[in-house]
């Protein structure tokens, strides 16, 4: 309905234009606004209804099972939400293996704020992920170089009875 989703945003910068009279001009230009990461969530795939733009997370999960390292994850998808930014501001998406912190991949992007009151959904899709051993990796998001959220995700040696190492780097998820 568009004519409520006017009011609502009316009402938004209608708060925004109040925050901002708060402050000097000196004040808002010397301190930049650090967005907030109000959720990340790791999952399979994100759909997005083109009418009401609201997304579906299918699949979540904490882990990745490898069934012999070095190994690659062929997919992931990072869901995360953010807000209390202002302009325009750059993000970067590391996956860091955290024993070793060596970034194994890493994404560069922005984001356009109009008010600190904005929230913004960000769907990164992570493909052929390198997994060099079993252990716990983190997906960090940064904004403006500084560090904004960070999600867990453990990897692990997958056991199947019977069957011994072939050998060679392989898939994650892969029965060898």
């Amino acid at each position: 309905m568009p004519g409520k989703r006017d009011r609502l945003k009316c009402v938004r910068l209608g708060a925004f234009r109040a925050l901002e009279h708060s402050k000097t001009s000196e004040d808002a230009m010397s301190t930049p606004v650090k967005p907030k990461c109000l959720a990340i969530v790791v999952c399979e795939s994100v759909v997005e209804d083109i009418q009401t733009r609201n997304k579906c997370i299918l699949n979540t999960f904490n882990g990745i099972f490898g069934f012999r390292f070095p190994c690659v994850h062929p997919k992931l998808v990072v869901f995360a939400t953010l807000t209390n930014g202002h302009g325009t501001i750059p993000l970067e998406l590391k996956f860091v293996q955290d024993t070793t912190r060596e970034v194994l991949l890493g994404l560069q992007g922005a984001v356009e704020f109009n008010s600190p009151l904005d929230i913004a959904d960000m769907v990164f899709n992570l493909h052929n992920l390198p997994l060099p051993a079993p252990g716990p990796y983190s997906v960090q998001i940064f904004a403006n170089g500084e560090p904004i959220g960070e999600r867990r995700i453990q990897v692990a040696l997958a056991n199947i009875p019977g069957q011994g190492d072939q050998g060679g780097p392989q898939q994650a998820g892969e029965q060898p």
